[in-house]
């Protein structure tokens, strides 16, 4: 137990720390991403499809993150989309996180909870590495994918169908509802654990 508590506590004590310092270390550019700032003058400009360096936004009370990241991004606002491809990790501190992809739904199927069921996905929201979270609600949508680990400390976490975590899975969370796929094994304490789909798959699962 000893061993699969400091597996779990160590990469989130090392998250808080790196997220609690609004102060991130990044090199400014001509791609990071702009910010408004008061009684400044419109500008008009060609933002680029590829930011080729890491990221960081950190005075936005929404942040929607729609252009490729060829590095790592982190992130420290209210509420925070993703819904495009991170090349390296993924760090957020947000009220509400949310990793989406470009999915469309049914108009008349349902699902057995009275959601409606996904009917295809136009594109996938991938992040090459890790993600680390810390959020009053997580989301990790239909068609999403992460190709590494998943750390997060969350009042509620939401993983959806269809969307697949290729690494493990840390979580502290009072309630979180689990119905993708999980290439490896979950650790956590979370309070109140649900498995909806039949489609879910989840080896060794340790938590408690």
């Amino acid at each position: 137990m000893f061993k699969r508590t400091t597996r779990l506590i160590i990469p989130l004590l090392i998250l808080l720390l790196l997220l609690s310092s609004l102060n991130f270390a990044i090199a400014s550019n001509d791609n990071t991403i702009q910010k408004e700032e008061e009684n400044a003058e419109e500008e008009i400009r060609i933002e680029p499809e590829v930011l080729h360096s890491d990221i960081s936004e950190k005075d936005l009370k929404i942040f929607i993150l729609d252009k490729m990241v060829a590095g790592n991004a982190f992130v420290s606002v209210k509420d925070f989309t993703l819904n495009s491809n991170v090349d390296g990790n993924l760090f957020v501190v947000a009220s509400n996180a949310n990793i989406l992809s470009d999915v469309s739904y049914s108009s008349t199927a349902i699902d057995k909870n009275g959601n409606p069921v996904v009917e295809q996905i136009t594109s996938n929201t991938c992040v090459a590495g890790s993600v680390y979270v810390v959020a009053n609600k997580f989301v990790l949508g239909p068609g999403c994918i992460i190709e590494d680990d998943l750390y997060v400390i969350a009042d509620e976490v939401e993983i959806h169908s269809y969307s697949s975590i290729r690494g493990n899975l840390f979580i502290v969370a009072n309630k979180t509802t689990f119905n993708g796929i999980l290439a490896r094994s979950l650790y956590g304490h979370i309070k109140t654990f649900k498995m909806e789909s039949m489609k879910t798959r989840i080896r060794p699962l340790l938590y408690r």
